[in-house]
């Protein structure tokens, strides 16, 4: 969401399609993704999935805790990462409302956590899952996090996606099977 490309001017505004600058993806796949999109134009479509654990309330009143992790199949998959992602207007505008204050203040705070919170706000204004497409793209010049690096991010996280479900009072649903899109040439 740091710095989101317009793909296609409408009559209400601009649609976003939102590309991390270390990634680089053949233009057939953003097509494809972009397709899926056209057919979920309500909803967050994007290309990097990843879980919520979740353990339980033990006492009424309570609240679960959840657990930012990585997808090990896609039974599970509850977040869409925005680092390569088709965002529409409406949810842009709701993702920046000034109601989101709070949340947009522990993003910046973070400086970590606008796609996680962007999940939120999608589940939020729509009422739906977002949208995964499977279709391969590669990561420019990295080899991964360390350990350390990748515990603090995944830490952080958590943080992060346990505030927001206090502040929506919610987590995002699990993305049912017809909202899964695997291409036949992945």
């Amino acid at each position: 969401m740091n710095a989101p490309l317009p793909i296609e001017m409408t009559e209400g505004g601009i649609d976003i399609f939102s590309i991390d600058d270390d990634i680089l993806m053949p233009s057939q796949n953003i097509e494809y993704g972009y397709w899926i999109w056209k057919k979920h134009p309500t909803q967050l479509v994007g290309f990097l999935a990843r879980y919520l654990g979740i353990q339980k309330a033990n006492v009424s009143g309570q609240r679960d805790i959840l657990k930012y992790e990585v997808p090990g199949s896609f039974k599970k998959i509850r977040l869409i990462l925005t680092g390569v992602a088709f965002i529409g207007r409406e949810l842009a505008l709701a993702y920046y409302s000034p109601d989101n204050k709070l949340n947009l203040n522990l993003v910046q705070t973070m400086n970590n956590c606008e796609d996680v919170l962007m999940n939120f706000v999608a589940m939020n204004k729509t009422n739906l899952s977002a949208v995964f497409v499977l279709k391969p793209f590669n990561h420019i010049g990295k080899n991964g996090l360390s350990q350390k690096t990748r515990n603090k991010h995944f830490g952080n996280r958590t943080i992060c996606v346990n505030k927001f479900y206090e502040s929506f009072r919610r987590y995002p649903p699990i993305i049912p099977n017809d909202c899964i899109y695997i291409s036949k040439n992945s």
